[in-house]
Order: C-alpha cells, then structure tokens, then sequence
C-alpha cells in the first residue's frame, strides 16, 4: 500500500477530532443544526491548529446529504467527494499564489452560476493576508452582498494584515494554540491506532519540538519512525532532535543546589559535545525554572504544561527554593538569552550565567533576619550585661550657633558678615569618662531663626546708580525687583492678620503651589515638616530630620518670599528641630523605618556601612 503521511492519513473528519478547538467546533455545529449559517467567516491562529481542517469539516458538514447533530455523517456521495478533492462545488484557492484583481474576477463571475451538485457553492482561501489591496478592494462588494449559495471561508496565520473592511463583513474564529499535554493524547492516540510503542519522554519530547503546532507534531512522529522503527524512546529521540532532554534540566538544578561549579561547567562541555544549541538549551532552561516558579507560588502543578511524571518531579524539588531566587534566576537567564544570540562565543555566555546560578546566595525574607537580629541582641545583651549602664551613655556637645549676617547691596559699600565666634572649649573623652557620677542631660532642641532683611521702601521709578559702581550683583537684583513688580508684590504684608489655623489649613495647598512654581527641592523638604508656631512675626516649623533642617535653613529667605506670594505675610523663618520624635505622617516612610532598623539593631548598620547598602523604593 503506498505511503500516506500521518496528518493527511489522521486529518479530522468530524468537529469532534479537531483537536482544542472546541469553542470553533460547538458554535459551527449550532450554527449548522440551527440553519442559521453566515456568507463569510475568517479562522485565523498559528501554523497546523486546524483551520483549513476546520474549514474543509464544515463545507462537509453544509452538502451532507445526512447531517448528524451538525457533523457530516463522511459516508455520503457528497462526503466523500469533498474528501476525495473531486466536489465540483467546492473551491480550495491558495491566497499566496491568486492574489490579483484578475484571480477575484474570476471569483465574481463564476458566483453568477448556482452550485451543480450540493447546496452551497464554497469557496476556501488559504493565506487570504496574501492577497493584494487591489483584490481585497475587488472582493468587498461581492463578499458583503453575495448569492444566498454563496459561502467564503477565509484561513490566515496573520490576521493583523486583513484590512478592516473584510474583517467587518465575516465571522471571526480564533484558533488557540495546541497545548503540549493535548499534542501528547493526540500522539498516544495515534501511536496505539498505528501499533507504534513510544514512551512518554518520547511523546513529550516531540510535542515540545512541535510547538503547540499537531501538524509539525505527527511530521516529526514520521521521520522518527522512519529512522528508528516503531520502537521510539526518548533517550533515543533527543539526538536526532536536538532537544536537550527534560532530564538535564533536573541535573543542573541538583548543581546549582550543590553549588557545584565544576559540575556545571563539564556539563555544559558535554552540550557542546553532543552539538545541543545552546540557545535553545537557555530557552528551555527558562521554562524549566519558571515550572518551579509556579508550582513555588501556587502550590500545585496543575498549570503546567508538562506530563503527570514531571508534575509529581516538579512538586518534590519545589521546596528547596524561594520563589525570590528563581525571579533573580529567570533574570539573569533573559539577559543571557539576548546577549547568546548576538555573541562569538555563546559558550562562554552559557558557562558565566550558569556559573553565576550556583555562587548566588539565597533569598532571606526580612522577618527571618529580624528574628535572627533579635536572638544576637539577646546574646550580647546577656553577654554585657554587667555594663550595659556604661555602654548607655550618650555625650552630646552643643556647639555655639554661628550668626551669619544677611548680605546688603548698596551702591557705594558692602557690609561683610561679623566673623563667627569661637565654639566653647569642649573637655576630652577621657576627662568625661572619669566622672561617671556626673549625668548630662540631652540638649536643649535647637532653634535656627533668621531674620529677614530689612526692605527700605524705594521711590517709584528704575533706581540710579553713580557711573561705574553698578555691579553684576546689582543689576541681578533690579532684574529681580523688577521680575517681582509683574507678579505682584505685597504691601506691608507683615500687618496682613493671619492665625497658625489658616497656616495649617492652607498648608498643602502652599506645597501644591510651590511644585507649580517648579521650587521641587522646597516642597519635597516641607512635606516633611508641619507648621509649628506662629506669632505674627515668626514663623516656625517643626522638623524630624537633619536633612530637612540644613535645607529649610539653607532656602529660609526664599521660602520667606513664597510665603509673601501664596499667604499675604513675610516671616521669619525659625525650626524646632525634634530629632527624637517621629510625627504620625512619617511612621510609613520606608527611609525612617530604616533608620530605625539600624538604630535598633547594630548588625543592620554593620551590614549597611560595610557594604555600602541603600534603600531601594
């Protein structure tokens, strides 16, 4: 008997054996037995899912002359001459090679003719994306208002390329991708049917090399029995694939445990050797470590796209890791799959990111370290126990502030700042430590104040200055007096009566006013202070950290003069600095929740300072 291939020997012949399709299946079937069939319909998806076959099924199905609840009963004459390629009513055009406005013409003039032998007239376009925009723009008028005998069913790989105009007019179906668990019932059908033994590596190994494609997967079933008989085995089968067997991937997980690097670089020498491609072997090393992340995520396998013998392997090994390490795993093995594929030397690619999986330490939750923080407190606090009253100690010295005075612009002089006292003499550590009996209270919180310069009123008009002594500086600050006049300046704003309330309420809407004034670096400080104190002169506000106290000190006469802009007044701008408190609009910083981690606990600031560490948001 001569040869036949196997997915023209095993193409389904009724809807039910068209494999995952069945959403197309069950409304093609209803639409038959309900005599409610449209003129047009397009099946699109991958490569070898069943859309010609699908197609081929139901022109059957609609000149059966013994329909069976919507399928063909296939023993009919118009069954079998639909099988047989000899149905003169139906038309299987190939859009690749017919893709002109003379091939459409023809298609208009042969519909002027009601079908000889069955009840509708099909017409079958394969790849119908190919056709030219000349022969789409032919077809529209013909395809929307067709002969009630008339029926088009359109196949395409790439949907995207139909023009809207024809996906309008048709029904849509969209063919999904085959799964690699339905390939495998499907070949062990097959492979029974055909007295074939095959093992399950086997049948797995082909529908992963068939890639979701039943087509690809019962062409690659007949090379391998050509080449090995119908005794199939796995082992066998991933030479003359190159597919690098499931197995592997287990074994380079078992290294990577192990931390064993010497094992992992002879095996990548034994890839090599066997010629496996090493892209691939990336690609599905990927797959294979995000198998573990789900089965470490949801607690189960049953979302894997694998055989039960692995879903049970998958769910044994899962519990040796956090699915953190497989996250940082499956980034580190995307970047390696890019720079493989554009690399001289894909070897050397594969061994660096293999060899960075075994030395890369596992992920430790934070509540684990904080336990373990909190039983090295225990230890060294029972440990130095006997002076723990002078390890509490806490020196602080007040410097002397240093006053620094506003600077004056005039014509003919400029002061210059008083020069800063001395800070007060301050004893040395060891005269301190001798006087243990002596207790020295905290520091007084510190106040910055700074006054503001006096504005002399100026007469109306531009100011004059003697010939030669207008400095750069001066002429800055006409321009921003200037500046000033367009946007509106305040009059005595000192006298402008206003409560700490007012303050308060306003407050957000200040620091909303001054991101619109683009002042980015003053309203980020300020969001981190709150209104203080108000007493019709000075105004003070309350600040937690340093950072923000060395800024607002550094930006208090701007600040003063935003205050003038958005309030009506002109204060002084003074900060109570409270660094021992933590206010309730702070408690959810991640940057104090830090902090105080590595106040509490010495190991955290160790790790940090030693390593250089940050906090990432």
């Amino acid at each position: 008997m001569e040869f036949q291939a196997s997915a023209r020997k095993w193409r389904p012949d009724t809807f039910v054996d068209v494999v995952a399709q069945s959403h197309v299946a069950t409304t093609l079937k209803n639409a038959i037995r309900k005599e409610r069939i449209g003129h047009a319909y397009i099946f699109s998806g991958p490569r070898g899912v069943g859309k010609t076959t699908a197609a081929r099924i139901f022109a059957k199905a609609i000149n059966c002359l013994n329909p069976v609840e919507g399928d063909p009963c296939n023993v009919c004459e118009n069954c079998v001459d639909i099988k047989n390629g000899r149905f003169i009513d139906l038309f299987e055009i190939d859009g690749a090679s017919n893709n002109g406005v003379d091939n459409v013409r023809e298609i208009r003039d042969a519909l002027r003719y009601p079908p000889q032998k069955g009840k509708y007239k099909t017409y079958i376009i394969d790849e119908v994306h190919m056709l030219s925009i000349g022969a789409f723009n032919a077809l529209l008028k013909t395809l929307e208002e067709p002969p009630p005998y008339a029926i088009f069913i359109f196949a395409t790989t790439e949907i995207h390329k139909v023009p809207a105009t024809i996906l309008s007019r048709t029904q849509r179906f969209d063919f999904r991708r085959i799964t690699t668990s339905e390939i495998m019932d499907r070949l062990r059908y097959i492979v029974g049917e055909e007295k074939i033994t095959a093992d399950e590596e086997a049948l797995l190994i082909i529908a992963r090399k068939a890639d979701g494609a039943m087509r690809d997967a019962l062409s690659i079933l007949d090379q391998l029995v050509a080449f090995f008989g119908k005794e199939l085995t796995g082992s066998e089968l991933a030479g003359i694939l190159n597919v690098v067997e499931q197995e592997l991937f287990f074994k380079v997980t078992d290294s990577i445990l192990q931390k064993d690097v010497k094992g992992i670089l002879n095996f990548v020498q034994d890839l090599v050797v066997k010629g496996y491609d090493l892209s691939e072997f990336i690609q599905g090393l990927a797959e294979h470590f995000r198998n573990l992340l789900v089965v470490v995520t949801t607690g189960e396998a049953s979302l894997l796209d694998i055989s039960d013998a692995y879903r049970e392997k998958y769910l044994h090994i899962a519990s040796n890791y956090h699915y953190m390490d497989l996250i940082r795993f499956l980034n580190l093995l995307s970047e390696a799959e890019v720079q493989i594929k554009n690399s001289n030397n894909s070897r050397l690619k594969v061994e660096l990111v293999l060899s960075k999986l075994c030395t890369m330490e596992q992920t430790v939750q934070i509540t684990q370290l904080l336990q373990q923080l909190n039983k090295v407190e225990k230890m060294i606090a029972a440990a130095t126990s006997t002076r723990s009253s002078e390890s509490s100690a806490v020196y602080n010295v007040k410097p002397e502030p240093v006053k620094v005075a506003p600077p004056v612009f005039q014509a003919e002089k400029i002061a210059t700042a008083p020069k800063p006292a001395e800070p007060a003499p301050v004893k040395a550590e060891s005269e301190i430590l001798s006087e243990p009996e002596i207790k020295i209270a905290p520091p007084a919180p510190q106040k910055f104040q700074y006054s503001a310069p006096a504005r002399e009123e100026k007469p109306a008009g531009r100011p004059t200055f003697p010939a030669g002594l207008r400095s750069a500086t001066a002429q800055k600050a006409g321009q921003a007096e200037q500046q000033k006049s367009t946007e509106g300046t305040v009059t005595n704003p000192n006298q402008i009566s206003i409560t700490l309330d007012e303050i308060k309420q306003r407050w957000n809407g200040f620091i909303e006013f001054l991101t619109n004034q683009q002042k980015l670096v003053i309203a980020s400080v300020l969001s981190h202070t709150e209104p203080g104190n108000w007493d019709g002169k000075t105004f003070t506000l309350r600040v937690y950290r340093g950072y923000e106290k060395s800024q607002i000190e550094r930006f208090a006469l701007d600040l003063s003069d935003l205050m003038a802009r958005f309030y009506q007044i002109r204060p002084v701008i003074a900060t109570d600095f409270r660094p021992d408190e933590i206010p309730d609009f702070m408690k959810d910083d991640t940057a104090v929740i830090f902090e105080q981690l590595k106040q509490n606990f010495p190991l955290v600031k160790l790790i940090t300072d030693e390593f250089n560490a940050e906090l990432l948001d």
